[in-house]
């Protein structure tokens, strides 16, 4: 038996979380949280109905509404849901909505200029307040950190507020490189294995066939059991591949590996895995996740201190120059820039305490419907 608490369950992410938890057999409490009330139900009643048809275990499913800039309504709500796992998928605004919100050059400049680094306090902001309202309530329960885990997770660790561990971005790529991997060798998925050490950089340049993706690369090697094949897969048509079926608006992606992540933490299952921001981590790398923890599992072949060399360094291209021990986000020069001249948006530097103040000029800035 195993509860678990689902914050922004009325999202196009969290929805589908909701929707995909409901699948393991293991959890047979869900608590379903988000601002939008009328959505709350929709999807509370497709979770329902998706247990009802497909698990022959029961399952109950809560909703409450919480403002999750409250911090009280937040830790009011965790502690009347007594979860075991938490899964924080949550945000002012849909990042999949912005695409819509801009005309396509400015947009297009945002996104090969500014990159997702500056829009930091937009993600940060209501996975800090789940962090706060979780320890107000006293809660220990695990947390899988869904928003812009690679930054987020690891600029709330600096201020003592780590998330367990995040999904998606370098997930998505180690699931695409996976399959198209076994394809290519005529083999079932199981049967490979990929050591991945990437950032959310990376998966932005490989959608978007940058040319950056050379400058910073990632670190990886494809296995078949003891067998090193990363040579024989890794032709051009297996990354054109890659980049065609790599996942960009899909939701179900970011929902599976944080469901992934979710059951064996509630399992207390670990298996060995690539994991997006373990730890606070700033990327993605082999991770074994249980009650006790998460242990990161670094490949041979590259040491820590070179595995956390390459992270720091695509993080960069991501917009982010440095994340201090103190909590503050120091921005590049050009994402800054490119902020000022396209936004009317000045921060270099992030302070913990602006995330809020931050965020909200963030959203006034942003084009509304």
């Amino acid at each position: 038996m195993g509860t678990v608490a689902v914050f922004g369950a009325g999202g196009l992410v969290g929805a589908t979380v909701a929707r995909t938890i409901t699948l393991a057999p293991e959890v047979t409490r869900l608590h379903l949280f988000d601002i939008n009330e009328s959505a709350l139900r929709v999807e509370a009643m497709d979770a329902a109905m998706t247990a009802e048809k497909l698990r022959p275990q029961s399952l109950t499913v809560h909703t409450r509404t919480v403002d999750m800039t409250n911090v009280e309504a937040v830790a009011e709500a965790i502690d009347q849901a007594a979860p075991d796992v938490l899964l924080q998928a949550a945000i002012p605004r849909s990042w999949y909505s912005f695409p819509h919100r801009f005309d396509p050059v400015t947009w297009r400049r945002l996104n090969r200029e500014a990159r997702m680094g500056p829009w930091l306090p937009l993600f940060m902001l209501l996975p800090m307040k789940l962090m706060q309202g979780r320890a107000q309530a006293g809660s220990t329960a695990p947390v899988v950190q869904i928003s812009y885990p690679d930054a987020v997770n690891p600029a709330l660790a600096a201020a003592g507020l780590a998330p367990t561990c995040g999904s998606g971005n370098s997930e998505n790529i180690c699931t695409v490189m996976r399959v198209v991997a076994a394809e290519h060798l005529g083999l079932p998925a199981q049967d490979v294995y990929v050591q991945l050490i990437a950032n959310h950089f990376h998966a932005w340049a490989l959608a978007a066939d940058d040319p950056e993706f050379a400058e910073r690369p990632m670190w990886y090697r494809i296995l078949v059991g003891p067998d090193d094949v990363t040579e024989t897969v890794t032709t051009d048509a297996y990354w054109a591949d890659v980049r065609q079926r790599y996942p960009r608006t899909r939701p179900a992606f970011a929902a599976t590996s944080a469901v992934k992540n979710a059951t064996r933490l509630l399992r207390d299952d670990l298996t060995l895995s690539h994991v997006t921001g373990p730890g606070g981590l700033i990327g993605g790398v082999d991770a074994r996740l249980g009650r006790s923890g998460v242990e990161l599992v670094w490949p041979s072949g590259i040491s820590e201190v070179e595995a956390r060399q390459l992270l720091a360094r695509a993080q960069q291209g991501d917009g982010i120059e440095r994340i201090a021990d103190d909590g503050a986000v120091h921005f590049t020069e050009g994402s800054t820039q490119a902020m000022r001249e396209l936004m009317n948006y000045d921060c270099d530097v992030l302070q913990p305490d602006e995330v809020e103040q931050r965020a909200e000029e963030l959203m006034s800035r942003i084009p509304h419907d």
